[in-house]
């Protein structure tokens, strides 16, 4: 055994370093020295040369006090002046050098072992931690209103969370509760948490193909109507159809869900609905139908396919002859929007085809308007919003179309005639971008609140500062006014165009959805009127020496309307109400026939009644004027002219619109006063009884010669009527007031 000097380790005999200390090993085999005080090398020994024995030589003391024996082998001194090593301390059986081998490797162990212990409570403790770090966690009671509040909540706890949107009543956002666990369970480390968000009402995916029992318990929790409709369907028995359509949210919180359950019959299958427009052509006409296919302004998911006809989706009837519209985009536009005419002998192409926009168009928020059709060359606008001038409604046309004038409707773009191409050039309609614009009125200037057709005087009278007065004079006081003025914008309808020639105003981080059909909303009360006599331009719609005044405001939020698509008009169709709240109490609702429809469909037909009316000899300056609004009220003023005396003011209501087979209408007048002057018999509506309506563009022969006598002179004896007419059935006269075209 060798001893390193340095720690005391034992080694191997041919070890040359120590295995402890990796010190070199003294070569010679020997034991380590023991020395004492006595040889230290000081002293006078030392200094006279020093003891020159080996310990072999010098006896050892015995422990017991016995005779001294010798320590055994030869062991060199120390050298004289030399710093001897310590000497080992025996361990009381003689053998010094065991103990001083011993007690490093005991002093070595001793802290390994103190570090062994450490280690291990480190790994205890580093285990727990990442137990609780990253071992399975208890979900927690989620007491919170809404979904943000229920992930901030659980992020806090160390849990991965993901969100997941479903339709309900609750309010958007609203927390739900949590999908694939509850409160106590224990989660897998990575394992997600998912919260349920409320994404408001909705048809949810899968809901067609459900029996009508499966669909209401799955829309029991929408807190909306829900109304069900029996459809011609090719799979009876089933949801055929929904609206909103399956998967899509609820856009009309009154009008709330609608579900098509199929039945069999004779009719158009609510399956056409989407269906690609050869296919459903092909599949009509081998039932036997004669189809015709038009045009309409659709979503890009619905391009190419059906989006509605006449008679209605799904509606029971043995009706063969039908129509069937599909959808296209801006490019397209032309074939919606045009019909080619023979005007006054020229055959041309005329934008008149308003009538086609028809359908409800809505905000983000939830704000609407609807266009329904008026005639054949305009569309109305009613809806949850103020219609400009406190209407509520107003007829909008796609351009200033008069008296057959094939000018005043011809796009640019779409005519050779080089003054045809003049008059619209700076409509929308004849650029390259897509859009169009819809407006009301001709942009003529008004006398107070009163449109005049020219600046001068014109039918016995003229404007006196911003008053109506009789006799031909100068006017002074008119002014132009905002109009209802649309912008519409079929998919791929270029808007960047526009916002770069300074359609608009404003500026706007809102980018309206190109994948669906929109319409802007100019903000009329953000224009003050312009004097009439400062500038002969037309300055709030387009004309023929220069575009529209710019929009104040870009499209945003509040002014860019939607359209609503509804393959299937359930108006027309009857339906049965399934009323959570009233333990599924059915009432008859909107059904053909029923008294919520008809009262909607007269609503909508007084609308179209609404405007400026004007009775007026063929011969003579005297007339009399009335404006009707929507709801039938009426007040007018009778001016005498050339006959005489003052002018008599007047007050009154139209009630009882019934329509008739003839597509004319029957109504009651109520309530007549005069309310200024004493000449109220020659007001024409005296006796205030029966009269009859008889709507642009419905057969001029069902009114008598002795009626169609007090119409403009372009009048036909028969073919569509240029103008709406109102008769009093009444008078002897057969008085008849015809509309006024603002």
């Amino acid at each position: 055994m060798r001893y390193c000097t340095e720690c005391g380790a034992g080694n191997e005999p041919d070890s040359k370093h120590c295995i402890m200390c990796g010190a070199p090993l003294d070569t010679t085999p020997s034991q380590p020295a023991a020395t004492s005080a006595a040889h230290t090398g000081s002293g006078p020994q030392a200094e006279s040369g020093g003891d020159t024995r080996t310990l072999h030589d010098m006896p050892a003391p015995s422990s017991h006090g016995g005779p001294a024996t010798a320590v055994p082998g030869p062991v060199p001194m120390p050298p004289v002046g030399g710093t001897p090593k310590p000497a080992p301390v025996s361990d009381g059986t003689g053998d010094a050098t065991a103990v001083a081998a011993v007690r490093p490797d005991r002093r070595r162990a001793i802290i390994i072992a103190i570090l062994a212990a450490v280690l291990a409570i480190c790994v205890v403790v580093a285990g727990v931690a990442a137990w609780n770090v990253f071992g399975p966690k208890t979900v927690p009671e989620i007491s919170v209103t809404t979904a943000s509040d229920a992930v901030s909540q659980l992020e806090g706890r160390g849990f991965k969370v993901v969100r997941k949107k479903q339709y309900d009543g609750a309010k958007k956002g609203s927390y739900l509760g949590l999908d694939g666990v509850k409160a106590g369970d224990r989660v897998s480390p990575g394992q997600p948490v998912t919260v349920l968000e409320s994404a408001g009402p909705g048809v949810p995916q899968g809901t067609v193909g459900m029996t009508a029992s499966q669909a209401e318990q799955s829309l029991s929790t929408m807190g909306v109507t829900v109304t069900e409709h029996e459809v011609v369907s090719d799979k009876p028995g089933h949801v055929a159809i929904t609206t909103p359509a399956d998967g899509d949210p609820v856009t009309d919180v009154e009008d709330g869900i609608h579900l098509g359950v199929g039945i069999e019959g004779e009719g158009i299958p609510v399956e056409i609905a989407g269906q690609y427009m050869d296919d459903a052509q092909s599949a009509l006409e081998d039932k036997g139908y004669t189809v015709t296919m038009e045009p309409r302004f659709s979503s890009r998911q619905y391009l190419g396919k059906i989006v509605g006809a006449n008679p209605a989706i799904g509606l029971k009837t043995d009706v063969k002859d039908v129509t069937l519209y599909y959808g296209v985009d801006a490019s397209k536009r032309y074939e919606v929007l045009t019909e080619a005419k023979d005007a006054n002998g020229t055959k041309t192409v005329l934008a008149t085809r308003a009538d086609r926009l028809t359908g409800e168009y809505c905000t983000d928020g939830g704000d609407c308007l609807t266009l329904s059709e008026s005639d054949s060359t305009s569309a109305s606008v009613t809806g949850a919003i103020a219609m400009s001038d406190g209407k509520d409604s107003t007829d909008v046309k796609l351009c200033p179309y008069s008296q057959n004038a094939p000018w005043g409707c011809t796009p640019s773009n779409q005519t050779d005639d080089e003054f045809t191409k003049t008059y619209m050039k700076n409509w929308l309609i004849s650029g390259d971008t897509g859009g169009f614009e819809l407006h009301a009125g001709d942009g003529f200037p008004s006398c107070g609140d009163t449109v005049f057709y020219s600046g001068g005087g014109v039918m016995g009278y003229h404007c006196d500062n911003g008053t109506v007065a009789d006799g031909m004079g100068t006017s002074t006081g008119l002014t132009y006014k905002p109009d209802e003025f649309l912008l519409y914008m079929p998919v791929d309808a270029n808007l960047k165009t526009l916002e770069s020639d300074g359609y608009f105003d404003g500026k706007t981080t809102y980018t309206p959805d190109k994948d669906r059909p929109y319409i802007i909303r100019r903000d009329n009360a953000k224009y003050k009127p312009v004097d009439a006599t400062a500038t002969g331009a037309k300055p709030f719609i387009p004309n023929e020496t220069s575009k529209a005044v710019a929009f104040k405001d870009a499209p945003d939020k509040d002014n860019v309307y939607y359209l609503v698509e509804k393959p299937v008009d359930w108006t027309l169709i009857d339906g049965t109400t399934v009323d959570k709240a009233k333990s599924k109490a059915e009432t008859k609702t909107e059904g053909a026939g029923s008294t919520e429809t008809e009262t909607k469909q007269d609503d909508q037909a007084m609308a179209r009644l609404a405007g400026t009316y004007m009775m007026q000899p063929p011969m003579g300056t005297w007339h009399s004027a009335m404006v009707i609004k929507a709801d039938g009220t009426f007040a007018g003023v009778y001016n005498p002219g050339g006959m005489g005396g003052g002018p008599t003011k007047f007050t009154g209501r139209f009630t009882n619109l019934t329509a008739k087979d003839d597509g004319t209408y029957t109504m009651d007048c109520e309530d007549y006063t005069i309310t200024e002057g004493d000449n109220g018999d020659a007001t024409g509506l005296s006796p205030c009884g029966s009269f009859a309506w008889h709507p642009k563009g419905s057969e001029a022969s069902l009114m008598t010669d002795h009626a169609r006598g007090w119409l403009s002179y372009d009048t036909p004896s028969s073919g569509p009527l240029p103008r709406d007419a109102i008769t009093n059935l009444g008078s002897e006269q057969e008085t008849t007031f015809e509309k006024q075209e603002s």
